[in-house]
């Protein structure tokens, strides 16, 4: 497992490490899964080959994977922009992969920005199988989050009172609270997604702060001229609406502003830089209470050939 906050250079690293390893990357990102969403999601893929189709079903379809540098990377691309995808369907899809890699003899490398997928793999979770509701989530689509905080508290109050400030003012999260919560309230005999047998190595990409900073305003305005508001205004034309999960993600949301005519495309752009920041400071509160994360700092001259070295150690078996 590669982890750790957005900008760090995890996916390039996932890419070499692969190369030497003999392995194959699995991307762990909540927002890389829909197609059409490259640019902005920072797929490595700008310019290249098209994905291709692999033998691995998953609901119905054929699982893709795309050749970046030699290296086949899975998990790009699963589901269209307006179709429902969660942590239970990504684990479905990370399991059928690794199991395919396994198979060949080769090394999985997970790497990933999003915690609770990488954490899938690692720790047995019952909450994560519940299904969505999707009739409830048309029905309360408008409400408000203090509406929905309310609903839950009215069915599981001791959840509602441990939720935190930022759940609190989060929708999609306080939906998702309430599918939980109902789904227990009915009793259901939830199955617990356990967690990929063997053994596991997971390795962190980190830097200071304002040097993460630095690095995050570098690949936005790499982004921007890699034509992220192109990308937006091809998903608007094509229907995709607003209010979809998928457009929720940083950078979207805020060039929304600009392609409405709202904002200038400097303030949009600024404003995408500080949603990219506090993304960044939730992903190392959120890693830096994992337990078991090997951290390198990636503005050290000789962290690669550290982190190859454990690595290497590790796939050997001299010890994790």
């Amino acid at each position: 497992m590669i982890c750790g906050p957005t900008a760090t250079g995890k996916s390039g690293f996932a890419i070499k490490a692969a190369k030497i390893f003999n392995g194959e990357v699995v991307s762990a990102d909540s927002r890389q899964v829909y197609k059409d969403m490259d640019v902005v999601t920072g797929k490595d893929i700008w310019g290249g080959a098209p994905p291709i189709t692999s033998l691995i079903r998953w609901r119905g379809r054929l699982l893709q994977y795309y050749l970046i540098d030699g290296v086949k990377v899975w998990l790009y691309d699963v589901v269209a922009p307006d179709e429902p995808f969660n942590l239970a369907f990504w684990g479905e899809c990370a399991r059928l992969v690794m199991n395919d890699i396994s198979k060949r003899s080769l090394l999985s490398i997970v790497v990933g920005g999003t915690g609770l997928y990488i954490k899938s793999l690692l720790l047995p979770l019952g909450d994560v199988a519940v299904p969505p509701r999707m009739d409830l989530r048309a029905k309360w689509k408008d409400k408000t989050p203090d509406e929905l905080l309310i609903i839950l508290n009215q069915i599981d109050p001791r959840r509602a009172a441990q939720i935190n400030i930022s759940d609190r003012r989060n929708s999609r999260r306080l939906l998702r609270l309430i599918e939980i919560a109902l789904a227990k309230e009915k009793g259901s005999n939830l199955p617990i997604i356990d967690p990929v047998p063997g053994s596991v190595l997971t390795l962190g990409l980190i830097t200071l702060k304002e040097k993460l900073y630095g690095l995050i305003d570098q690949r936005v305005d790499d982004r921007m001229r890699a034509n992220a508001i192109e990308e937006l205004a091809g998903l608007m034309k094509r229907g995709y609406d607003l209010n979809l999960p998928s457009m929720s993600s940083s950078g979207y949301a805020e060039l929304m502003n600009y392609y409405l005519g709202k904002e200038s495309i400097s303030q949009a752009c600024q404003k995408w830089k500080n949603s990219e920041h506090a993304y960044a400071r939730r992903q190392l509160t959120w890693f830096n209470k994992q337990a078991g994360v090997n951290w390198y700092d990636v503005s050290e001259p000789d962290w690669f050939e550290r982190a190859v070295g454990k690595i290497s150690q590790w796939y050997n078996g001299a010890g994790t």
